[in-house]
Parts: structure tokens; sequence; C-alpha cells
């Protein structure tokens, strides 16, 4: 950052890319074969975010980890329930929804009658009147009583750190430039495309911002990525966070899905494969695409069908990386060609 603010181009090399020549251990002999390599051109960036894009990286993964720690509440929630023998979690799959909180928050309050907590249930849940009471019954003990306020105390708490994220994250992707969207090719313009059919929505909505987040998305990208079968508000905006808006710096949709790492490690030698590595470095944005394609297991649709095929001819794993990869492709003709995505 210092080196930047003064005008100079920096360039972050992977170390792997210079041990491949032996016997250069000291610190002087290091930076001098350093700056052959530069010189000679055999030392490739690695990708760097814009400046723009950090506060909305800063912000969101920030985010991410208050999320995650809001689920972590709800779990102490279950295992404070199931220590008193109370089997809420069989009745209602999700304690953090409407009807659970309202029972939790009764049953702090000092409610202990199960018909008058079962009362509380929210009309469009599933489990009847009757399956909550019959859940309901428990020993009610004061110590497991005071670890359960204290995770719904860490439960609101996050939840008002998430809130916190979403206005300043609001702020930052107000300041993005909008983009002009590009035009379509002609393999899109052949065939123009149909209005996809309402499906419900992938991601619960305490999960997503309190603003309207794909409309935002759309504006600074120029392009509906959430028209892609599998693909959220949610994962589009993880992509952007890592990755900005100008996809320039991979030439190839190939360079692409390999930053990724969604691209097979093989050594190839005339013709065989020597070796198949696996590098074991996490990338948030290819880590949002293998959840997107691990979505399409039930999506009537061809990537759901390619899902299905990839799963039972290569096994789950292989159909997870495989659909990522293919899910990573189209979103980037989308941003860079302008192909519009036809099912």
């Amino acid at each position: 950052d210092v080196l930047q603010r003064h005008g100079l181009e920096v360039n972050l090399v992977d170390p792997r890319g210079t041990k491949n020549v032996p016997g250069r251990k000291s610190d002087v002999q290091e930076c001098q074969w350093l700056l052959k390599l530069h010189t000679y051109g055999l030392l490739r960036s690695c990708f760097l975010p814009p400046p723009e894009i950090h506060g909305v990286r800063t912000i969101w993964r920030l985010r991410d980890q208050h999320v995650r720690e809001s689920s972590r509440c709800i779990q102490h929630m279950q295992k404070a329930l199931i220590e008193m023998n109370v089997q809420l979690h069989i009745a209602i799959s999700d304690l953090s929804g409407v009807t659970g909180q309202a029972i939790i928050r009764a049953i702090l309050s000092g409610q202990r009658d199960p018909r008058e907590l079962a009362a509380l249930r929210d009309p469009r849940i599933q489990a009847s009147e009757q399956e909550i009471v019959h859940s309901l019954k428990g020993n009610w003990n004061d110590d497991v009583l005071f670890a359960l306020q204290l995770a719904v105390d860490a439960y609101d708490f996050c939840r008002q750190q998430i809130l916190k994220c979403d206005e300043q994250l609001q702020q930052y992707l107000a300041v993005l430039p909008s983009r002009q969207p590009l035009p379509a090719t002609s393999s899109a313009t052949a065939q123009p495309p149909t209005t996809p059919k309402k499906r419900r929505p992938r991601t619960s909505k305490r999960k997503q911002p309190a603003f309207d987040l794909g409309a935002e998305l759309q504006r600074i990208l120029g392009v509906d990525a959430t028209l892609i079968d599998g693909i959220d508000v949610l994962t589009v905006q993880t992509v952007l966070a890592e990755t900005g808006t100008d996809l320039s710096a991979w030439k190839t949709e190939g360079q692409w899905s390999a930053w990724l790492n969604l691209a097979p490690k093989r050594d190839i030698s005339g013709g065989k494969v020597i070796r198949h590595t696996r590098q074991h470095h996490t990338n948030r944005a290819g880590n949002a695409f293998r959840n997107a394609a691990q979505s399409l297991v039930r999506s009537y649709s061809y990537l759901g069908a390619r899902y299905r095929y990839l799963h039972a001819k290569l096994g789950p794993l292989k159909a997870v990386k495989a659909m990522a990869r293919m899910l990573a492709c189209i979103y980037y003709r989308l941003l860079t060609k302008g192909q519009v995505w036809v099912d």
C-alpha cells in the first residue's frame, strides 16, 4: 500500500515460481535472482483487486464472519434445549425463524405451559400445534436457562453487527460507478432469452442484506447474473467483493477457472498424465461457485440435469468442481462478452 501510494507499480508474486533453481540461500543472492527473473519477464504477478473494491471486500468478509457466529449461537440454543429434554428442533427445523424465536423468548420470559408456547406458532409453519406441544415437554433447569439466555443475547448482538455491516456495505456499493451493459453476441441474439420460471428463493431472507442488493449489483455489473440457475445475489456479491467488475486480468476462461481453483492440476508429458496434484488454498470466489453448484441438485433446468449427470458419472466431489467451473465460465462470458444466459 505504501509503495502504491508513492506511484510505484507493485507485483505480488507467488514464491513457488522462484524456487525452481536451487543454490540461492542468502538474502542477497535471492534478491538478485528475483531481479533477474523479473527482468526476463518470468515472474507472473498475482491478482490484486482495485482500491475501490477493498472496502467492499473487507465489509463483506466481516459480515460473513458475523453470519457464521449467529449460526453458531443458534446451535447453542438448540443444545441448551436438548439438555432440558425440549426437542423443539424435531418439530421446527429452523430455530432462527419466527416461531422458534417467539417460543424461545417466551421460555426465557417465564412461560412454561406447552400449549401457551405452541400458540405462538406462525400459521405458515408445517408442524401442527399438537406436535409443538409434544416437543415442549421437558425439564426446566436454571443453569441451562442461563446458558440459553446468553446464547440469545449473543445472537441479538450478531444481528445488530450484521445490520451495521449492511449499512456500511450499501455506502461502499453506492460509490462504485454504474456499468453500461455490453452488446449481446450473435449466439445470444439468435435465441432470445425466455422469462425464467418463478422459483423459491435459494437463500433465507435473514442472510440477505437489509437493502435491495440485487438491483445494486445489476447497476454495478451492467447485467443480471442471477438469471443463471444456481447463482443468487449472495454468490454474485461474494465474487464481486473478491474480483471486482473488471475481469480483464484473466485473458481466457481457463485462466479464470484456474485462479478460482476449479481447474485440475495435472503434469502431462508426452500426452500422459504423470501426476495429479491438489492445491489446498482457499479461494472465496471459487467456494461461492461450488456452493452454487451444489444447489442445482433439485433444479429442473439444463444446469440441474447436467449436474445430476456428472454426479452419477464422476461422483459428488468431481461433479461439484466441474459444475462450479461451468458456472464460473458462464459468469465470465456474461461480464466480458455480454452473452446472455439462455437455459
